[in-house]
């Protein structure tokens, strides 16, 4: 956590220490400008959630796992659903802190844009505000659930990083284009569909779709992005309960 909160605004200080960017990206100041300054730190955000956030999933459950104290704590009297409110409760707390400093960087990082905003910063941003904390909830209950399936935290990190760096990647571009190359169902992959909830804010989603030559936006626009991951999250939500409830811990 302390990670996430160096990082998010020291990122966004480093691209704005650039004078120009490669075309066809703007000028590095533009990035700052409101509302533009909402969709680029939450696409920093985004992939500081993906190491981070997926890893602490993994790990809180993994400990306990490792260390028994799941077990321990039916034992001393907690119910098994206490357990599972108590940590998704802890997982809820997460998002919504990594959520508030997402929005106190985007207030700080927009006195560095180029044009000064007037009226109500927030006004009409409450959508990505909410997909920014779906994001973080997301990667949270995604690695939350690969730890409580795989209880050694190594191995279970290991998978995490592995699934969303090569297999997700693998069975998209490789299997499901091979089998469904005009279908646009293989932009609805779990961590593809997190990822698209807060995309990079300029033209790079239209020139990767025309860079691969496909008759279909490679991208989901943040309604199916949003539904998406909320379909996901019940089902991880789903998995947990399911594993915790039957499961020997």
């Amino acid at each position: 956590m302390i990670l996430y909160f160096a990082l998010l605004p020291s990122i966004a200080g480093v691209l704005l220490s650039f004078e120009t960017l490669p075309p066809p990206l703007p000028s590095p100041q533009s990035f700052f400008d409101f509302p533009i300054i909402w969709d680029f730190m939450g696409y920093i955000g985004n992939w500081l959630a993906y190491f981070l956030f997926g890893f602490l999933g993994v790990y809180i459950v993994s400990v306990d796992s490792s260390n028994k104290t799941l077990r321990q704590s039916v034992i001393n009297g907690l119910s098994r659903k206490q357990v599972i409110s108590a940590k998704l409760l802890f997982i809820l707390t997460l998002s919504l802190i990594t959520t508030a400093y997402y929005m106190l960087c985007v207030f700080v990082m927009a006195n560095f844009g180029t044009n000064p905003f007037e009226g109500s910063p927030l006004l009409g941003q409450e959508l990505i505000i909410f997909r920014f904390f779906i994001m973080s909830l997301s990667y949270f209950v995604f690695g939350f659930l690969i730890g409580l399936l795989i209880r050694s935290i190594g191995v279970a990190t290991m998978l995490y990083f592995l699934y969303v760096f090569f297999i997700e990647v693998i069975l998209r571009y490789v299997v499901h284009l091979n089998f469904f190359p005009k279908s646009r169902s293989m932009a609805y992959y779990p961590m593809n569909v997190v990822e698209d909830l807060t995309p990079f804010p300029s033209g790079s989603q239209e020139v990767a779709s025309n860079s691969m030559q496909l008759d279909f936006n490679l991208f989901l626009n943040p309604t199916e992005a949003l539904i998406s991951s909320g379909v996901y999250l019940l089902l991880y939500i789903t998995g947990i309960v399911f594993i915790i409830l039957k499961r020997d811990l």
